[in-house]
């Protein structure tokens, strides 16, 4: 009988064990989760405002005429062009 005692305090003790394992393995399944929601919410916020700047930056006009976010081809000398009063006027800003 006092094998039998021992054996079952030697499998509660297993047991707990693992249960403490698992519950391990369900915190770090839960973190995981929650950053995966985070990294997804980054990402949509981040796509919105690319797509805002891609707008933005559309406005803009190389010298030569074309668009400047055909960069692809462009070459890296080619600047934005800017009107001459922009510094009479404040900076520009607000204007386009």
């Amino acid at each position: 009988v006092s094998q039998i005692a021992q054996s079952s305090d030697e499998q509660s003790a297993g047991i707990a064990q693992i249960n403490k394992g698992i519950d391990q393995v369900a915190q770090v399944v839960q973190q995981n989760s929650a950053t995966a929601e985070e990294s997804a919410a980054a990402s949509e916020e981040m796509s919105g405002q690319s797509e805002m700047l891609e707008g933005l930056i559309s406005q803009f006009k190389l010298k030569d005429g074309s668009s400047s976010l055909k960069i692809a081809g462009a070459s890296p000398q080619k600047r934005i062009a800017m009107p001459d009063t922009a510094a009479a006027d404040g900076g520009g800003f607000g204007r386009y």
